[in-house]
C-alpha cells in the first residue's frame, strides 16, 4: 500500500554452500525498481557477511580449543602428581564436570578384579561419596569401550565414558547432562578428556611402581652392602 515500497531485494548470505541469513532490502529510494548494479552491492554485502560470520566462529572455536587444551593438561599435571587414587579421581571428576556443566558427574576407578579402588560424586551440593552410581551401566561402557548414551527422562540424558589404555581398563566417569542442543558438550571433548585421564592414570601408576621398585633395590643394595662388610669383619 505503499507507493515507496512497490520492490523487495533479497539476497542469501551463504557459508561453505549452506544458507545461513539473508539481507533484505524494501523499497527503493526515489525509486520504483532495484538495478543490477544494487544486486551486485547486496551480493558483496552477503559476501562480506559471511565472511565476518566465518571469522567470528573460527575466533570461538579457537577459544573453546585452547580451554579444553588448557584443561587436559591441567588434568595430566594433576594426576600424576596425586598422592593416591581418591585425589586423581577427584580431579577427574572435577574437570569433567566443568567441561560437561552437568547436572551430576561421577567417577569410579577399579582395579583388575573389578573391586572399586576410588570413587566421587560431584552435585549441587559439591564433592561427595557416591552411593548411586550406575554400575551396570559402567560395566556397558567398560566391556564395549566405548561412550554409552542413557536416558534418564525429563530431558536430562546421562552419557558414561571407560576409561582405558591398551594396557588396562580403570574405570569410567558418568554424568547427568541437560538434553539441550544449545548446552550439549561435543562428545569428541569428553572422550579427549578419559583418554588423557586413562593416560595420566597409567604413566602415574608406573611411576608410583618404578619408586617402589627402586625403594626395594635400594634396600637390597645396602644389605648387600652390610653383607659385604660383615664378611670383610669376620676374614
Amino acid at each position: 500500500d505503499n507507493a515507496g515500497l512497490r520492490s523487495m531485494l533479497t539476497i542469501p548470505i551463504r557459508w561453505h554452500r549452506m544458507n545461513i541469513g539473508a539481507i533484505f532490502a524494501f523499497g527503493k529510494q526515489n525509486e520504483v525498481f532495484f538495478t543490477e548494479n544494487d544486486e551486485s552491492l547486496a551480493e558483496l554485502l552477503s559476501i562480506q557477511a559471511a565472511g565476518a560470520f566465518e571469522s567470528t566462529w573460527l575466533q570461538q572455536e579457537l577459544r573453546a580449543s585452547l580451554r579444553i587444551t588448557s584443561l587436559l593438561y591441567r588434568l595430566s599435571n594433576q594426576i600424576i602428581q596425586a598422592e593416591n587414587l581418591e585425589v586423581a579421581a577427584s580431579d577427574i571428576a572435577q574437570t569433567a564436570h566443568k567441561l560437561a556443566k552437568s547436572i551430576t558427574t561421577g567417577i569410579v576407578l577399579l582395579n583388575t578384579e573389578g573391586k572399586i579402588l576410588a570413587e566421587v560424586e560431584i552435585d549441587a551440593s559439591g564433592m561427595h561419596s557416591g552411593n548411586k552410581h550406575p554400575m551396570e551401566l559402567i560395566q556397558d561402557a567398560m566391556n564395549s569401550g566405548q561412550l554409552i548414551y542413557f536416558s534418564q527422562g525429563k530431558s536430562v540424558i546421562r552419557p558414561c565414558l571407560p576409561i582405558q589404555t591398551p594396557i588396562r581398563k580403570y574405570g569410567a566417569v558418568w554424568m547427568d547432562t541437560l538434553e539441550d542442543p544449545g548446552q550439549a558438550t561435543n562428545p569428541n571433548d569428553l572422550q579427549a578428556l578419559v583418554n588423557q585421564a586413562a593416560i595420566a592414570l597409567e604413566r602415574s601408576l608406573l611411576l608410583v611402581e618404578s619408586r617402589r621398585q627402586a625403594i626395594e633395590i635400594k634396600a637390597a643394595y645396602d644389605k648387600l652392602e652390610e653383607t659385604y662388610d660383615q664378611t670383610l669383619a669376620s676374614l
